[in-house]
């Protein structure tokens, strides 16, 4: 399809639910215009009737010259369409040794795609409406999907040309045409395929088992899996650390990872990957829990064979350590400011809590939008083995300059998930501040716990 193509597809979606572009030969069976309302969608028929030719543009429909030789006696609708005989001349395209003898004369298409379309009033309009049935004896170039094996043909209602002189010849023209573009956006695609596979391979030849090895020594979390669209990894199996998100079925694990620039362009879903993550810089994000690369490198390669011995090697040089506690910093501001201002100071308190701490736990950031007990509770049922919640209510400042104070408390929520308080202060959100007056809290958490 070309770009031109593929242009017109998105406006006549665009503008498919107030206007329709309806074949002439579809007669009675047209959707009628108004019905129901302009809540509606296009289909492929839709979409490929309003180009000269119809069906004939698709490249895999049958395509045929016949003649009706009988049609069904009983009143015929859009739901209930005509039945029909056909005597078939030539086979313009598709096997010849097929039989479409017996079809069904397809009405053109109703456009509800939501909800429960046998309830919708604008469908029920369309399915009582009276269906056009052909004449015995007209001719015609008729086009439709291939029959099933002993099922009748049907025929699109866009693909219905009542034959003329000249029709034939107008028919393949067209067909040739659509062939043509389907071979060259084929050719097209199976080039760009290529490029990305040697490029992807290229790649991979650049990175090497002593750079693996580093990343995974350096990586808090090791993980094969795909990648499922965006920034988000369905995790597969995990070689090091333990992935820190609860969710409702435990085969199912999904996180969120950075990818830069080169990375973005050399990973695709088809493939499975290693992926060198870092607890430093945890952020709750839309695809589970949202790392930051691990040491030096793409922190990400593709999952062959020598790239998994290289990390199974470093593990066995260097064992992992137990995971470390995790600390969820659970961040509530209510007020109002821009979101890159709250983003900027919740990160500031990530600062100070992790400063605090060391590398004695990993600092979970998650921007909240309850009260401090929700909150507690929801983090004590969605982590994997929390430590402790440290809930952080933002206030700004007068005159709106940005938040000076943020009230804090910490609870242990180890085999309780409704969490008990160990500390409560108030601090200011200047980062040398905060660092000492959370070390209590921290000390806290980290003691053996009641």
């Amino acid at each position: 399809m070309t770009p031109s193509q593929r242009f017109g597809i998105a406006i006549l979606l665009l503008v498919a639910s107030t206007a329709r572009a309806t074949d002439p030969a579809a007669g009675a069976g047209a959707a009628p215009r108004g019905a129901g309302g302009a809540a509606a969608g296009m289909s492929y028929e839709h979409f490929i009737g309003s180009r000269e030719g119809g069906l004939l543009n698709h490249p895999g429909v049958d395509v045929v010259v016949a003649t009706v030789s009988g049609v069904s006696d009983k009143p015929a609708t859009n739901a209930d369409p005509p039945r029909v005989e056909l005597e078939v001349h030539e086979v313009l395209r598709g096997d010849p040794k097929v039989s479409r003898a017996r079809a069904v004369w397809r009405p053109y298409p109703h456009d509800v795609d939501y909800g429960e379309p046998e309830k919708n009033p604008r469908y029920q309009t369309w399915a009582a409406a009276a269906a056009d049935k052909p004449r015995v004896g007209q001719k015609f170039v008729l086009a439709g999907y291939p029959p099933a094996a002993d099922q009748p043909w049907y025929v699109s209602a866009v693909g219905r040309f009542e034959f003329a002189a000249g029709k034939r010849e107008w028919a393949l023209k067209i067909m040739a045409a659509a062939e043509a573009e389907a071979k060259a956006e084929a050719e097209r695609r199976a080039a760009a395929a290529k490029a990305r596979a040697d490029a992807i391979a290229k790649w991979r030849a650049g990175v090497t088992a002593d750079e693996i090895a580093a990343q995974t020594v350096a990586a808090d979390l090791v993980v094969v899996g795909r990648l499922a669209g965006g920034s988000g990894v369905e995790v597969t199996r995990v070689l090091k650390g333990a992935t820190r998100y609860r969710y409702v079925r435990d085969d199912i694990n999904y996180l969120s990872v950075p990818l830069g620039e080169r990375a973005a362009a050399m990973v695709e879903g088809t493939n499975e990957y290693v992926w060198f993550l870092s607890e430093t810089g945890m952020t709750m994000g839309t695809s589970g829990i949202a790392y930051t690369r691990a040491g030096k490198g793409d922190g990400v390669v593709l999952a062959d064979a020598d790239a998994l011995e290289a990390v199974a090697g470093a593990l066995a040089a260097h064992p992992a350590a137990p995971p470390r506690p995790v600390v969820v910093l659970g961040v509530h501001e209510s007020s109002g400011r821009a979101q890159a201002e709250q983003v900027a100071d919740a990160e500031r308190l990530r600062a100070g809590v992790e400063a605090a701490a060391g590398r004695r736990v990993a600092v979970l950031l998650s921007r909240l939008y309850s009260a401090e007990s929700a909150a507690v509770r929801h983090v004590g049922q969605s982590i994997r083995e929390p430590a402790a919640v440290i809930y952080a209510e933002v206030s700004p400042a007068a005159g709106g300059k940005g938040p000076t104070v943020a009230a804090i408390s910490a609870f242990d929520v180890r085999g309780d998930p409704k969490g008990r308080e160990v500390w409560r202060g108030k601090v200011t959100m200047d980062v040398d501040a905060l660092t000492k007056d959370v070390r209590p809290a921290v000390q806290a958490i980290l003691a053996p716990a009641k």
